[in-house]
């Protein structure tokens, strides 16, 4: 019982330090903090942020998670900067008060004070307080709140914030989106509109001025360059003119849709910008009414061709899809067949075992083919197509054809190719047609041969 007992006091005396020594001194001690805080409030409750200073004044507001600058221009700031001060103050204590007379305020550098900072609250309250020079001993500097008589120190750090270049407190990413979240693309140039649409999750397609595939790697490299690309620099705010800078009668206008809302990214180029180290052009975000300077690096992904956005690809299929494929050429006729097994066969009977890695050469070497230059569909026999030096048929296992190609004639070193599926034609390397010349031996297996 005795022993029982003695446990009995030894819990208690732990309760006791740890709710009254422990927990009640650190209530005790964020107790003191908050009524040592100069303002208290949440950055949430915030409308807007003003720092008036004597060469400038700026104003931000709050809108969701984002601060926008609302004066002296209406442009996306910089969070990291807004917050960074904004939880300064949050925090900054009454370090001390160092005078309760108004008339001292002109001899601590507070009238007039060397910047002042404005709180409007979403309720409609206001707070402001106004800083003066830097306290000589130590790490703080003087500042009276709302007008008051009192004159107290704070924390210095929240004046190296607010001093600060303008530019520091303006968004440097141009534009920022999920890539993943585009779904449409519009590029406007001189005489041209080229508009492509997200048709899968890896594939696009262009939709104007022509149908057809677009080439996933330019897609690609334009959205990470649109979304990735930093100012360079900030040239005119509120400019009377954009002719000057080629922004009146813009050369180029890039339009990224976005699923959500259907909300969009406009972004406008126009001159390159003369006697500047590495190229840079203007340009002008729709939203904002300031020219910027953005880097060569993300203009070159714009401008480009019609060919460029093309898929350069002269089939399309899978190569999981083609269960058979007929070589004709030179009054031959090759089949090769894949059976469930995966196992390939020579000729219409499949009695011979073919050649497996030959025909995959052929699959990648046809999927590997570039276009060098798209040709209009017409006049067919001028390029050789009435008699085709060769033609691959790609199907299914059961004969149902998926692309068929045909070689026609040369052109120097280049020669002319015809996608019948799909009604297209290209002119290509001739390297292509000399690698896929295969004699009737390659295509079976060499124990078959020696047979």
């Amino acid at each position: 019982k005795s022993t029982l007992f003695l446990v009995l006091i030894f819990i208690g005396l732990v309760l006791y330090v740890w709710f009254y020594e422990i927990i009640g001194e650190g209530k005790k001690r964020f107790k003191e903090e908050q009524e040592k805080r100069v303002l208290k409030f949440k950055i949430e409750d915030l409308r807007s942020v003003t720092i008036a200073r004597r060469d400038l004044d700026m104003t931000f507001r709050l809108k969701g998670n984002d601060w926008f600058l609302e004066s002296p221009i209406y442009y996306k700031a910089k969070n990291s900067s807004v917050t960074s001060l904004v939880s300064q103050i949050r925090i900054a204590e009454n370090e001390g008060v160092v005078s309760e007379k108004a008339e001292d305020a002109e001899s601590f550098g507070l009238a007039p004070p060397q910047f002042v900072i404005r709180f409007v609250y979403k309720n409609g309250a206001r707070d402001s307080i106004m800083f003066g020079y830097k306290n000589p001993i130590g790490n703080s500097v003087f500042a009276r709140k709302n007008n008051a008589s009192e004159i107290f120190l704070t924390n210095h750090l929240i004046g190296d914030n607010a001093m600060k270049r303008f530019e520091d407190y303006r968004e440097k990413k141009v534009f920022d989106f999920k890539t993943s979240n585009v779904h449409r693309i519009t590029l406007t140039y001189p005489g041209q509109t080229i508009d492509m649409e997200r048709v899968g999750f890896k594939h696009w397609e262009i939709k104007e001025p022509i149908k057809y595939r677009a080439d996933l790697t330019q897609v690609t490299d334009f959205l990470n360059s649109f979304n990735d690309a930093e100012v360079k620099g900030y040239i005119e705010d509120n400019p009377k003119q954009l002719k000057k800078y080629g922004l009146d009668k813009s050369r180029l206008k890039a339009e990224v849709f976005i699923e959500t809302g259907q909300a969009k990214k406009t972004l406008y180029i126009g001159k390159k910008i003369p006697g500047k180290k590495g190229e840079s052009y203007y340009a002008k975000n729709e939203i904002y009414n300031s020219v910027i300077a953005i880097d060569s690096s993300m203009a070159a992904p714009i401008m480009k061709s019609l060919y460029d956005w093309r898929n350069k690809m002269v089939v399309s299929f899978a190569r999981d899809s083609v269960d058979k494929v007929v070589l004709e050429y030179d009054n031959n006729r090759f089949v090769c067949t894949e059976d469930e097994s995966h196992d390939w066969f020579f000729g219409e009977d499949k009695s011979v075992s073919a050649n497996k890695d030959r025909i995959e050469d052929i699959l990648t070497a046809v999927r590997s083919i570039k276009v060098l230059k798209f040709l209009d569909y017409k006049n067919l026999s001028s390029y050789g197509f009435s008699q085709p030096r060769m033609e691959f048929q790609f199907m299914t296992r059961d004969g149902i054809e998926i692309e068929t190609l045909a070689f026609g004639k040369m052109a120097k070193d280049k020669i002319y190719l015809l996608n019948k599926t799909y009604k297209r034609v290209f002119l290509i390397d001739a390297d292509h047609y000399y690698d896929l010349m295969i004699k009737k031996f390659e295509l079976i297996k060499e124990e078959e041969t020696e047979k």
